[in-house]
């Protein structure tokens, strides 16, 4: 089977699904679902203990949503329950401080993992947007497809919640802003107290060269400009005077030449002059 023949028979497949219902998540009769989403958010009350939930999908069904599985801790507790080849929905439960206050943080985790194959990651990508829905309310929202992922997914949620509640600043190294501070106020100070070193002297000297180097340049620039836009007035009056000149010559030409006519017609009609 080549290719063209392989996708055009997913394509089937996938339309196949889509006229079975494959495309809509199915959710069990039996509330149990229902109930574990409700005994999870209920306990909310507890703002120290973090927990839990993880959803996914029955065995041998595409699209029937079950619980795979729920405790306490944080994702390294459950990414055990995610599937290898198959997508899970995780609720996480974090204990978030705000000045002196406590408070509960809700995180969806969706594992899409690129292990699944293309018709099954066409079909999770119709499920997403109906998961979100079902797992809403949350604050924040991560997506993972492989284990590097899922290593780094509870500092990215952590990372999350500070920034949403304003916790967290944007900062990512704060000695380095206090050494670059440091050096800004001492040389601030050595230039007020005039005990500058070499080093630093060399150092302004070149700036003063490129700073000087720059207005030069600048001013040229300017000089080039100015004398340009002159020449260009100066052609232009002189193209004027031209053309005003050729005007008036030729003005003259004109009236030097009905002045002839005029004469050659007026002996015409008097007749021959008589010779002296």
């Amino acid at each position: 089977m080549n290719l063209a023949t392989y996708f055009i028979a997913a394509f089937i497949r996938f339309r196949n699904n889509e006229r079975m219902g494959f495309e809509k998540i199915k959710i069990p009769e039996d509330n149990s679902v229902a109930d574990a989403m409700k005994s999870f958010r209920g306990a909310a009350g507890d703002q120290t203990t973090e927990s839990w939930l993880v959803l996914g999908y029955q065995q041998g069904s595409k699209n029937a949503i079950c619980v795979l599985g729920q405790g306490e801790g944080s994702v390294q507790e459950a990414r055990a329950m995610f599937p290898e080849k198959d997508a899970a929905y995780a609720l996480f439960r974090k204990a978030h401080k705000v000045e002196m206050a406590r408070t509960v943080k809700f995180a969806a985790l969706f594992w899409m993992p690129e292990r699944a194959s293309p018709m099954r990651k066409a079909l999770l990508s119709t499920h997403k947007g109906q998961m979100e829905d079902l797992l809403k309310p949350y604050h924040v929202n991560v997506i993972c497809d492989c284990q590097k992922e899922l290593d780094e997914a509870e500092a990215d949620i952590m990372d999350k919640i500070g920034f949403s509640s304003g916790t967290k600043s944007q900062v990512t190294n704060k000695k380095a802003w206090s050494a670059v501070g440091g050096n800004i106020a001492a040389g601030a100070t050595n230039e007020m107290t005039g005990t500058v070193g070499a080093g630093e002297r060399a150092n302004s000297s070149t700036g003063y060269q490129v700073r000087r180097s720059l207005c030069l340049t600048f001013y040229a620039c300017l000089c080039f400009g100015f004398l340009t836009s002159c020449c260009g007035c100066v052609f232009v009056s002189a193209g004027w005077g031209q053309a005003r000149l050729g005007t008036q010559v030729d003005a003259a030409v004109a009236r030097a030449q009905a002045r002839r006519r005029g004469g050659h017609q007026g002996g015409a009609k008097g007749g021959p002059q008589r010779q002296r």
